[in-house]
């Protein structure tokens, strides 16, 4: 056996064991309240208003290795939201900031 396929079989040993995340998109959660959902929002995101973030993050996203962007009006609430789901065991959460940033990091237009 080569070093190239003892390579590629220590990469599939170790992606079968899980060792190795497979690369998975960013669930976007909006963490606004309906009323400020209805007046701007981005197509496609999950709203979970901040009072119910995080039984609403454990229903939609059991998986606590689910990487998950937060975002709110300007962040604070985002940075509330993503302390209380690390402290519930989610390992790859990131307030993002406000709406606006969240349309930024992803390059979107304004809708």
């Amino acid at each position: 056996m080569n070093i190239t396929q003892k390579i590629v079989l220590i990469a599939v040993a170790l992606l079968i064991s899980g060792n190795v995340a497979a690369q998975q998109s960013p669930e976007y959660v909006d963490v606004r309240s309906w009323a400020e959902h209805q007046l701007d929002s981005i197509d496609g995101d999950l709203r979970i208003p901040m009072s119910d973030v995080v039984s609403g993050i454990q229903q939609k996203f059991p998986d606590k290795a689910t990487p998950i962007r937060l975002y709110c009006a300007v962040g604070g609430r985002a940075s509330k939201a993503a302390q209380q789901l690390r402290s519930v065991g989610y390992t790859d959460v990131t307030s993002v900031g406000g709406i606006d940033d969240a349309r930024a990091i992803r390059q979107l237009a304004e809708e």
